[in-house]
């Protein structure tokens, strides 16, 4: 892992940015406003946790960014099983953000690994 000079440098960022855009792509049509609104706003958490822990500058702040990032993307999941039940979003507009959410949390355990090479290295 070499010296980020961009978060567009980083697989895991652009996956969570894909993230938020699918679920706003999908959740268009989600009559229940609070419920829509939670779906949004977890998805921007995963995506907003991910930039904050590179912009810390430091490998465990990072990993420690990663844990919180992947929780709040189990949540995302976790939404969509209520979504199914309520029947606010259709089965294919689930199918794609939770490929999305399943991208992302590979994405994570990726950097997570690297990340905790470089600290077994020293190369904080």
């Amino acid at each position: 892992m070499h010296r980020i000079h961009s978060l567009k440098e980083l697989h895991v960022w652009k996956v969570a940015r894909n993230l938020v855009e699918e679920v706003y792509n999908q959740s268009d049509n989600i009559k229940n406003r609070q419920f829509y609104l939670l779906l949004l706003k977890t998805s921007e958490s995963v995506f907003c946790t991910i930039t904050e822990g590179c912009i810390l500058n430091t490998l465990e702040h990072f990993k420690n960014s990663l844990a919180i990032a992947a929780v709040s993307c189990k949540e995302v999941c976790d939404l969509l099983y209520t979504a199914r039940c309520c029947k606010y979003l259709d089965e294919k507009g689930i199918g794609k953000v939770m490929l999305c959410c399943k991208e992302v949390l590979v994405e994570i355990s990726i950097m997570k690994c690297k990340i905790g090479a470089r600290i077994r290295e020293g190369n904080n």
